[in-house]
């Protein structure tokens, strides 16, 4: 662990973890905040059923997390949607770990500490607050994927170029997309690759160069064989880049993403390299999509064979 990430964990277990538990105490109407009577542990699945706990946890559900440093006296305990399910699962797991609020755009809702005072090894944790029959679940936004964002406007600009009125079904955006119009823009890709006199020009005319030049950034970045590999194949490995650079960060390899409902009921999915690494082809395609700049993924997905 960098100096830089010690101290970030130093700083948000000294400041986040006492905001927590002012807003708990002053959404529960206590000075002290309550020990839940039973035991929550992190990565398995649990639905409470001590009452006293689920009525805590009922109160806390709905309650947003106030902004980073904000003042808890002056906070009102919002219902927005966004961050439910957050501060109740705080509440849960602190019995028996230390957990942390690392809230930002490529951090993990959460952090806990397997040892209390220790934040050598931080498991990340996800929140989602889905209604259990609802698989999408919606990994955050992606603009800050650079680089893979600017490979995507290559492969949809070149397939926009050069495939026609007919390759696809309708204007491709790099923000919101399935993997349909991926694929449609790798068959564009492929006619171009196995089109020798097109490729014969490009020596001849810098634009038709430029192109030829891009198709193979996108070969090399995806570890693509220009000569064997299919337009689904093409777009399962560009939906894997996405996948992986989200979920390498938010949660963590070696976190998880959880799902948890109004009633106490929580699933967790362990995020490792390994089960990214087992994913086929056919499995990216079905499970992954886009809207409005922000990754969804089917969870049965991330579910270890």
């Amino acid at each position: 662990m960098s100096f830089k990430e010690h101290y970030f964990l130093q700083e948000a277990f000294a400041n986040g973890s006492q905001q927590y538990n002012a807003v708990i105490a002053k959404v529960l109407g206590t000075k002290t905040v309550p020990t839940p009577n039973g035991t929550y542990t992190v990565g398995r699945d649990f639905t409470i059923t001590d009452k006293q706990d689920l009525d805590i946890f009922k109160r806390l559900y709905p309650v947003t997390p106030p902004k980073k440093k904000e003042s808890v006296e002056n906070y009102t305990a919002g219902t927005k949607g966004s961050g439910n399910g957050e501060i109740a699962l705080y509440w849960l797991l602190s019995k028996g770990a230390d957990v942390i609020d690392t809230r930002d755009s490529d951090k993990p809702d959460l952090s806990v500490i397997s040892a209390p005072g220790s934040p050598e090894s931080p498991v990340g944790i996800e929140i989602k607050a889905y209604s259990p029959g609802n698989t999408f679940l919606s990994l955050g936004r992606f603009e800050s994927q650079k680089e893979n964002v600017s490979l995507l406007s290559i492969i949809f600009g070149i397939g926009v170029l050069l495939g026609g009125s007919g390759a696809l079904k309708r204007p491709p955006s790099i923000t919101t997309f399935k993997s349909e119009d991926i694929i449609n823009a790798f068959r564009t890709f492929k006619l171009v690759i196995d089109n020798k006199q097109l490729q014969a020009l490009s020596n001849q005319f810098s634009p038709i160069q430029s192109i030829y030049k891009q198709i193979q950034t996108v070969m090399t970045a995806l570890n693509l064989n220009p000569t064997e590999f299919t337009a689904e194949e093409g777009a399962a490995a560009m939906l894997k880049r996405f996948l992986e650079t989200k979920l390498s960060t938010k949660p963590g390899f070696g976190g998880y993403m959880l799902n948890i409902t109004p009633n106490g009921q929580a699933n967790f999915y362990h995020i490792t390299q390994e089960r990214i690494n087992e994913l086929t082809t056919d499995e990216l395609l079905q499970s992954i999509q886009a809207k409005s700049a922000s990754l969804s993924i089917n969870v049965r997905l991330l579910v270890s064979k």
